[in-house]
């Protein structure tokens, strides 16, 4: 099984991830790109428009959005029934072993979350993943196959985007200290 989650567009030259996250994740900017693309189309069309603009710029930027409008739907990851259910289960582990890691709402409002412990899980490997996901993720875990908290949380959130799930981590934290 090899999953990739980043793709074309969200690499440099020399193909190595550039981005915390993948292009596709990121609706907002795909969006604008959009806009872009078709205001440049409006602006080349419109022969009042056209005639205020440098066409042979706005041609050459029109094509490289387009190019990268292309490359960013084609890095969208197209999983198989099977890379799915991988990838759902790692979801939901994730989802128990982040809420786990996190202090309870109620400790937080009380004030008896330690500030040190919070900050350690958060930068300090403490959560157990699946080695190959976490790589898929551009996450590198340690020795013992564990990531810290942050890390943990950006795979999760990779994770909750491919399967159209909740990608909020507050909606982890529990209410009260079980």
């Amino acid at each position: 099984m090899s999953i990739e989650f980043f793709g074309k567009a969200d690499k440099d030259s020399h193909g190595k991830v550039r981005s915390e996250y993948p292009a596709w994740m990121l609706t907002v900017q795909e969006r604008e790109l959009s806009e872009n693309i078709k205001d440049l189309e409006g602006s080349l069309a419109d022969p009042v428009r056209r005639e205020m603009i440098d066409v042979t710029t706005n041609m050459e930027e029109l094509r490289r959005a387009k190019e990268q409008y292309q490359s960013i739907q084609k890095s969208k990851p197209k999983l198989t029934g099977k890379e799915k259910d991988v990838v759902a289960e790692n979801y939901k582990e994730l989802s128990e072993r982040i809420g786990a890691s996190m202090f309870s709402y109620d400790e937080t409002k009380r004030g008896l979350a330690n500030a040190h412990k919070e900050a350690e899980r958060m930068t300090e490997p403490c959560i157990e993943v699946n080695v190959e996901l976490a790589e898929a993720c551009n996450i590198v875990p340690d020795k013992n196959g564990k990531v810290s908290r942050n890390d943990a949380t950006k795979m999760w959130k990779i994770f909750g985007r491919v399967l159209d799930a909740p990608t909020n981590v507050e909606g982890l934290r529990r209410t009260r200290r079980d």
